[in-house]
C-alpha cells in the first residue's frame, strides 16, 4: 500500500497557495474567501491522509505477520537451492541452472497442494498424476533457455495470490517432508554412487537448519538438540576423515571427541565414562549392527548427531547404515528407498525443448525403455515417429537432419553413445538450443552416454534431464540378469546340450563374479573395468561353437584350456590392463571350467553347480532364486574383512565429499575449534604425531613452520660419499644422496609456499589462486595438490600417499629422521631399513641387485629380488642377531591387505606367545647359542593366514630382501619373475592402497593354502597405510 502521487502533489500545491495568500493578504484573512476554502480543503485532505495512515499501519502489521509466517519458506527454499547447486562439487555432471531450481520448486508446490486437496476430500492421489500433467503442461510451454523468474514476476495479481497460497502449503509441510519434486527430479539425475551422499548432505543441512530455527525462536532445547549440534555437524565433516580401524588411532579419535565437551555435556570426561562401562563398550563395538543398539552408560542419552560422531570414530563401517536411518527420519523413507524406475515418469517430467540424457550402466538398455514406452503411445519406427541412431563416425549429418525433421513434424529421436562423438557435441548442443521455442510439442530428444568422469559432460548443456538408472550390483541380481539374457531356444541350439547349458550357467556365474568384485574397491579390482553384457553374449556364442566342434571332432575332448584362455585373456582379459587383475579372472575360470561343473562341484561356499541332466532354462532360474545363499565376501573368494574395508572406504568417500561440499575457511566454526586446541602436536601410542589444522597466519608462523625439518647439507653428504662410490656400498650411497636431494626440493617448496601464504594473509602480498588453494587445503587437513584442480601442489614433489595432512606431516618428519640416520653413517645400511620411507623404493631394490650382480658377475637382467619374512619386528631384535646378513638387507614397514601373517605357523596360542618381544628375543638367543647362521637365526616358520575380524590391514614383520640369480623354471612376466612354486604365493607390493599405478615389485610369501586362494582374495603388500 503506497501514497497516491497526485495526493502528495495536491497537498504541496495547497500548502504553497495558502502561504502565498497569507503573504499577499493585507486585510482580515477571514474575509478572504479563497483562502478559507483552501484551508477547508487542506483539512479534508489531512483527515483522509490520517485515515489512510491508520489503514496502512494495520496493513503493515498484517504484512509483517504474514512475512514472518513465510520466513521458513525462504529458509527451506534457500536450503534446497544451495543443496542442488553444491552437487557439482561431487561431480561435474550435476550442474543445474536457476530455471531447473524454479521448476523443481514450483513442482513441489503443485504436489503439496494436490496432497492437501486429497486429504480434504478424504483421498490422496499417491501417483501425483494431476501435478505431473500440470507440470508437463507448464514445462512444454517454455524452453529451458528462457527466464522462468521473469515469467513469475509478470504474473497477474490473482495469479500471485494463488501462488502465495501454494507456497504456504509447500512451507507448512512437516520437517521430514522435504520437497517431493527435489527427490524425484534431482534423484532421477543422480546415480547410485552419489544418491545417498546427496540425501545425507540434505538431511544434515535440514537438521542444522531446524536447530538454528529453534534457537532463533527461543524454543526450549533438550539434550538431543543442544546448541552444540551445529558445531558438531561441522566436526562430523572434518574431524575424522583419516580414521581407520587401528586400535591406537581409534582410541585417539575417540578422545578427540572431548573437544566438543564444552558445547555438549555428553562428550565431557569421555575417557572416564568409557572406562566405567568398558565391558559394555566392548560388546557394543563387537556388535554386527551397533547403530541399532543403544550406546553404553551415560552415552545412552546422546542425540542423533552425537551418535553419528561416535559411530564415525569407533565403527566407520556402519556409519552409512546410521546415515540412512538419519536421512529416513529427517527427510522421509522415500529418500532412502528409491522408487522403481518408470520411463513414463521420465517422459512426464520432460518437455519438447528439453533433451533427456541416459547414463549408461552395465545391464541397462535405455533404447529398450524408449521403444517400450513408444509402443504404448503409438510411436515407433514403423510409423516413422521414432528414429534410433547409434552414433559413430559419419553419423553426424544424419543425426542433425533427423533432429530438424522431427522438430517440425513431431516424434522421438534417440542418439545412442554420444560420448563417442566428442568433437561433434558442441554442434549438437547448438542444434538443441536452436530448436527451443519453435518445436512440436510431441518432439522428444533422447541421448545416451557413459557416466562421468568424462569430458563429455563438460560439453553437454545444463538444460537437460539426466536419468541414472543403475542396475543392482549384488551377486543374485547379476546372476539372474545374466541368465535372463538367454532362453530355452539358446540352450537347445547346441548338439552337446547338457554340456553347453552347464558351461553357460558357469559362464553366467563367472560374469556375475567379475561384476560383483567392483564393490570391494581396490581389493576387488585395482582399476575400473567396463565389463558389459556384450562380453557375456559373445563368450556364450564362442562356448556354443567350441562345444559343437568338440562333438563333431572324434576324441577331441572338452576344450577347457581353449575356453579359459579365450575368456580370461581375450574377451574379459581384453578389458584388463593390470597383470594381477588378469590373474584373478584366470583363477576364477580355472576353478569353474573343468569336468566338475557337470557333477555338481561347488562354485562358491554353499552354492554348487546344478547337475545339467533334466534342467531347463526355467529350472535354472528357480535354482538361482532358491539355492543361492545370501551374499558375503566369501562368495567372491574375498576375505571376510573385505566388506568392512569396503564399507569403511564408502564412509571415507562420503565424508570426503562432505568436506568438499562444506568448504572450510579461516573463519569457520570448525576451524576456530581446531585453533582453540592449545597443544601444537598430540602424541600417539605409536610415537607418531598429529598436527591440528592451520587456518590463520599466526598458527602457520608459530607452529607449522617451526615444526618443519631443516634441509640437508647435500654438499657435505656428497663429499662423504665420494670415497664410498667405488666400494661395495656404492649403489646404496647413490640412493641415499638422491633421496636427500629430493627431500630438500620438497622442504624448500613447503617453506616457500607457506611463507608466501603468511605474507598474503598479513596483507604484504596480493593473494593468488595458489595461495588460496593452499589455505583451503590446510583448513581441510588435506595435502596440497591432492585436489587435481589445485594450483599449489606439495604432492608433485613428494611420494604417493593417501594420508591426511596431519599424518602426512608426521610421515615427513619420520622420513627425514631415517635419512639423517643413514647419512650419519653412509658406509652401513640402517638395520632395519624403513623401505617405504624412501621416495623411490625401486631405486634401492635396483641398487641391491647391482651389488649382487657385480659380486656374481652376472648381467642385471639375470638377477631378481627374493623376500623372506623373518621372526623379528623391531630394531632391538635385529640388533640382537649380532650381525648383518651376508648379502641383501633387512627392511620393514610393510602391511598385508586381505590376509595376515601367522608368525609361527602353528596354533593361535603359540602365535600369541610370539607377539611378545621378550619371547622373540629368547628365540633369537637360543638360535645364536646353537651357532646357527645369520639367515637361520632370522628364519620364520610363519605363513599367510586369514585376517582377524575388523583387521583390514595387518603389520608384517621385518623382511629379508636379497638379490638372487634367475632360475630357468621361473616365468618372466611384465611384473617380474613368477615362481609358481608350491607353498609360495607371488605377492604384488604397492606403494599405497590405491594399487593400480603404484606397483613396486614382486614378493614371495609362504603359504600352506593353495596360492589361488590368495590370488582371488586380492592379497597384496602395501608400503604405507592410509592413516
Amino acid at each position: 500500500m503506497t501514497f497516491d502521487p497526485a495526493i502528495q502533489i495536491r497537498i504541496r500545491e495547497l500548502e504553497d497557495d495558502i502561504l502565498l495568500r497569507l503573504t499577499e493578504s493585507s486585510g482580515d484573512v477571514t474575509e478572504d474567501r479563497a483562502l478559507v476554502e483552501g484551508l477547508e480543503e487542506s483539512k479534508k485532505l489531512s483527515k483522509g491522509i490520517t485515515q489512510k495512515l491508520a489503514e496502512m499501519k494495520v496493513a503493515t502489521e498484517k504484512i509483517i505477520f504474514l512475512s514472518e509466517e513465510y520466513r521458513d519458506v525462504a529458509r527451506r527454499g534457500s536450503l534446497l537451492f544451495f543443496v542442488i547447486t553444491d552437487l557439482h562439487k561431487m561431480n561435474s555432471l550435476y550442474v543445474y541452472s536457476l530455471n531447473a531450481f524454479v521448476a523443481i520448486f514450483q513442482c513441489g508446490i503443485d504436489l503439496v497442494n494436490e496432497e492437501a486437496r486429497g486429504k480434504k476430500q478424504g483421498s490422496v492421489n499417491n501417483e501425483g498424476s494431476a501435478p505431473r500433467k500440470k507440470r508437463q503442461s507448464r514445462m512444454q510451454s517454455f524452453g529451458w533457455n528462457q527466464d522462468l523468474m521473469r515469467q513469475s514476476i509478470e504474473l497477474s495479481e490473482d495469479q500471485v495470490r494463488k501462488s502465495v497460497g501454494g507456497v504456504g502449503n509447500f512451507l507448512h509441510m512437516e520437517e521430514n517432508d522435504e520437497s517431493p519434486a527435489s527427490r524425484d527430479t534431482v534423484g532421477m539425475d543422480v546415480h547410485d554412487a552419489d544418491s545417498m551422499l546427496g540425501c545425507h548432505h540434505s538431511g544434515l543441512r535440514v537438521y542444522e537448519g531446524t536447530i538454528l530455527s529453534s534457537l532463533n525462536a527461543d524454543a526450549a532445547l533438550d539434550d538431543k538438540t543442544s546448541p552444540g549440534c551445529t558445531s558438531m555437524i561441522s566436526s562430523l565433516f572434518l574431524c575424522f576423515d583419516s580414521f581407520r580401524i587401528l586400535p591406537e588411532h581409534t582410541w585417539r579419535c575417540f578422545m578427540g571427541l572431548e573437544r566438543l565437551g564444552e558445547e555438549n555435556a555428553v562428550f565431557q570426561e569421555i575417557a572416564a565414562k568409557f572406562v566405567m562401562f568398558a565391558e559394555e563398550w566392548v560388546d557394543w563395538y563387537e556388535s554386527p549392527c551397533p547403530e541399532e543398539d543403544p550406546l553404553p552408560g551415560d552415552f545412552a542419552t546422546a542425540g542423533e548427531i552425537q551418535t553419528l560422531c561416535i559411530l564415525r570414530v569407533l565403527r566407520p563401517d556402519r556409519i552409512t547404515f546410521a546415515l540412512r536411518k538419519f536421512v529416513s527420519k529427517v527427510l522421509g523413507e522415500n529418500f532412502v528407498a528409491q522408487p522403481p524406475f518408470s520411463m513414463r515418469s521420465v517422459y512426464e517430467d520432460s518437455s519438447a525443448s528439453t533433451p533427456i540424457l541416459f547414463l549408461l550402466f552395465p545391464g541397462m538398455d535405455p533404447a529398450a525403455w524408449v521403444e517400450g514406452l513408444g509402443r504404448e503411445m503409438n510411436i515407433s519406427t514403423t510409423n516413422e515417429m521414432l528414429s534410433n541412431t547409434s552414433m559413430g563416425q559419419g553419423q553426424e549429418s544424419k543425426a542433425e537432419r533427423t533432429i530438424k525433421k522431427f522438430v517440425q513434424k513431431g516424434g522421438w529421436v534417440m542418439l545412442q553413445n554420444v560420448h563417442l562423438m566428442q568433437s561433434w557435441l558442441p554442434t549438437l548442443v547448438l542444434t538443441l538450443e536452436g530448436i527451443s521455442g519453435k518445436v512440436n510439442e510431441t518432439f522428444r530428444c533422447f541421448l545416451s552416454a557413459e557416466p562421468p568422469p568424462l569430458p563429455t559432460m563438460q560439453n553437454m548443456p545444463e538444460a537437460l534431464l539426466q536419468v541414472a538408472n543403475e542396475a543392482p550390483a549384488d551377486l543374485r541380481s547379476n546372476l539372474q540378469r545374466s541368465w535372463a539374457m538367454f532362453d530355452q531356444e539358446k540352450l537347445d541350439s547346441c548338439t552337446a546340450a547338457k554340456e553347453f547349458r552347464a558351461c553357460l550357467f558357469g559362464l553366467c556365474f563367472f560374469h556375475s563374479l567379475v561384476l560383483g568384485r567392483r564393490r570391494f574397491g581396490q581389493l576387488g579390482w585395482s582399476r575400473s573395468y567396463g565389463f558389459a553384457a556384450g562380453d557375456l553374449n559373445i563368450c556364450a556364442n564362442i562356448l556354443h561353437s567350441y562345444w559343437e566342434a568338440a562333438v563333431s571332432a572324434d576324441g577331441r575332448g572338452a576344450p577347457w584350456q581353449e575356453l579359459r584362455y579365450i575368456f580370461g585373456e581375450i574377451m574379459y582379459g581384453g578389458h584388463i590392463t593390470d597383470f594381477f587383475d588378469r590373474r584373478v579372472t584366470t583363477s576364477y575360470l580355472e576353478e569353474i571350467f573343468d569336468r566338475g561343473i557337470f557333477e555338481g562341484k561347488p562354485l562358491a561356499p554353499g552354492f554348487a553347480a546344478p547337475e545339467p541332466e533334466g534342467m531347463d532354462h526355467h529350472l535354472y532360474s528357480v535354482y538361482i532364486k532358491n539355492s543361492l545363499p545370501e551374499e558375503t565376501p566369501g562368495m567372491f573368494g574375498m576375505p571376510a574383512n573385505a566388506e568392512t574395508g569396503y564399507l569403511t572406504n564408502a564412509a571415507d568417500e562420503i565424508f570426503a565429499a562432505f568436506s568438499r561440499l562444506e568448504t572450510v575457511g579461516a573463519g569457520s566454526s570448525a576451524s576456530r575449534q581446531h585453533e582453540e586446541d592449545d597443544s601444537s602436536v598430540a602424541s600417539t601410542a605409536t610415537g607418531r604425531t598429529v598436527v591440528p589444522g592451520f587456518t590463520t597466519a599466526d598458527s602457520i608462523r608459530q607452529r607449522l613452520l617451526p615444526s618443519l625439518p631443516t634441509s640437508f647439507d647435500v654438499n657435505t653428504i656428497e663429499a662423504q660419499a665420494r670415497s664410498l662410490l667405488d666400494t661395495e656400498q656404492g649403489p646404496y650411497v647413490v640412493v641415499a644422496v638422491q633421496e636427500c636431494s629430493r627431500m630438500n626440493v620438497l622442504l624448500f617448496e613447503l617453506k616457500r609456499s607457506l611463507l608466501e601464504l603468511v605474507k598474503g594473509m598479513d596483507g604484504q602480498l596480493n593473494m593468488t589462486q595458489a595461495m588460496e588453494d593452499l589455505q583451503t587445503a590446510l583448513a581441510k587437513n588435506e595435502v596440497p595438490g591432492r585436489d587435481l584442480y589445485s594450483t599449489c601442489s606439495w604432492e608433485r614433489h613428494a611420494w604417493p600417499s593417501r594420508k591426511t595432512l596431519s599424518s602426512w606431516l608426521a610421515d615427513l618428519v619420520e622420513r627425514v629422521g631415517l635419512l639423517r640416520r643413514w647419512t650419519a653413517k653412509l658406509s652401513t645400511l640402517p638395520n632395519p631399513l624403513w623401505l617405504p620411507g624412501l621416495f623411490n623404493p625401486t631405486a634401492f631394490l635396483t641398487a641391491l641387485k647391482q651389488v649382487t650382480s657385480r659380486k656374481l658377475g652376472l648381467p642385471l637382467d639375470k638377477i631378481t629380488v627374493e623376500t623372506r619374512v623373518t621372526c623379528m619386528e623391531t630394531s632391538e631384535e635385529t640388533a640382537a642377531v649380532g650381525a648383518l646378513p651376508p648379502q641383501g638387507a633387512l627392511v620393514n614397514g610393510f602391511f598385508i591387505e586381505g590376509a595376515r601373517w601367522n608368525r609361527c605357523g602353528q596354533a593361535d596360542e603359540d602365535e600369541e606367545e610370539l607377539e611378545d618381544i621378550s619371547a622373540r628375543l629368547r628365540l633369537i638367543a637360543e638360535r645364536r647359542a646353537a651357532e646357527e647362521s645369520v639367515e637361520e637365526i632370522m628364519r620364520s616358520e610363519g605363513h599367510l593366514a586369514d585376517s582377524r575380524p575388523k583387521d583390514v590391514m595387518s603389520w608384517l614383520p621385518v623382511v629379508y630382501v636379497k638379490a638372487v640369480p634367475v632360475v630357468n623354471a621361473w616365468t618372466p612376466t611384465s611384473v617380474g619373475y613368477m615362481r609358481g612354486e608350491k607353498g609360495l604365493y607371488d605377492c604384488p607390493v604397492y606403494l599405497t592402497s590405491n594399487r593400480g599405478p603404484h606397483y613396486v615389485f614382486l614378493a614371495s610369501l609362504r603359504t600352506v593354502d593353495p596360492a589361488r586362494k590368495w590370488v582371488v582374495a586380492g592379497v597384496a603388500l602395501v608400503m604405507q597405510s592410509d592413516v
